[in-house]
């Protein structure tokens, strides 16, 4: 099995080739090759091109798995889709989530359900929370930003503390990792050497500390917006939660922990008002997207959330 795990923002042609290089060698552990390509929905129109005739005519005894959120357009090159057979795999429920999470031992019931309903089906994240104090603590920052929009400029300054602490913490996490992998370049390319190829040596390996340099910058944009776009649909989820307390639509909560202050949203404001600002923050996704500074995007949502709820 080859697993593919896109680490940029977007997965270009050079990434493309790659996977396509691996693919087609001959499998030698198993009877197959089943190439498991995470995030394809990050690939540019001329990667997923690179791509499509690989998965037109795949190689002998090689599987392409394509793993993205739909088959709309904006997600996967409607040439490919129409080259794969599409396999529908349904969201978990919070309670298959939440067993799961006390099987594996660790968490207590409580817990693993709370974990299970914030993180909305998504397995991976659900285990994160319930184990990662940090994350913990991240949510519970975020979602006491519905409480802030009431008190004067203290939301706005404390998405600007929320944007700080995430990249310092994705800065700190990639900070080993990227330090390993420019060890392990210079090894590979013979670093520290003396002799007459030296200065040879040395033009190669700039160039290629440079094009690393640009793949960690990549990587850590990537992950920054992530965190990001993470937190904003945890921020989201209280306001769906206000929604559904004020149309009585008598589905589960996102946030059952926080089910005071999403009530407390519902009894002030109409539908209408908490609805714009789910809107608010949707709109605030699409622009970690579109080169607008992230603490930019963040303060002007606050400020389009105080005007929906009419805060003065």
């Amino acid at each position: 099995m080859e697993l593919i795990q896109p680490q940029e923002l977007t997965t270009g042609v050079k990434f493309a080739r790659d996977v396509v290089e691996k693919a087609h060698t001959l499998p030698t552990s198993a009877p197959w090759r089943v190439v498991i390509f995470e995030d394809a929905d990050r690939m540019t129109e001329s990667a997923s091109n690179v791509l499509l005739k690989s998965v037109e005519e795949p190689p002998s005894r090689t599987v392409f798995m394509l793993c993205a959120p739909s088959t709309h357009p904006r997600d996967i090159l409607p040439t490919i889709v129409s080259r794969c057979r599409h396999v529908y795999v349904p969201v978990p429920s919070n309670d298959d989530v939440a067993a799961l999470l006390v099987a594996e031992g660790g968490v207590s019931e409580h817990d693993a359900a709370l974990a299970a309903a914030a993180s909305v089906g998504h397995i991976g994240r659900a285990r994160h929370l319930a184990h990662n104090i940090v994350a913990q603590q991240r949510r519970a920052q975020v979602l006491g930003l519905a409480e802030l929009i009431y008190h004067g400029d203290l939301a706005f300054q404390e998405v600007g503390v929320l944007f700080t602490k995430i990249e310092a913490e994705v800065d700190q996490r990639l900070e080993t990792i990227e330090a390993s992998e420019k060890e392990k370049l210079q090894t590979a390319m013979g670093g520290g050497m003396k002799g007459k190829r030296v200065a040879s040596l040395r033009s190669s390996l700039n160039a290629a500390e440079k094009e690393l340099e640009a793949t960690h910058k990549k990587r850590r944009t990537r992950q920054k917006r992530d965190a990001l776009d993470l937190a904003l649909v945890d921020f989201a989820g209280i306001y769906r939660d206000a929604l559904i307390t004020a149309t009585g639509a008598g589905i589960g909560l996102t946030h059952p922990d926080m089910e005071g202050l999403s009530r407390e949203i519902a009894s002030r404001h109409p539908a209408e008002a908490i609805v714009t600002c789910i809107d608010a923050i949707m709109k605030t996704r699409e622009l970690f997207g579109q080169n607008v500074r992230p603490v930019v995007a963040l303060d002007s949502m606050v400020g389009r959330i105080r005007l929906a709820l009419g805060v003065r």
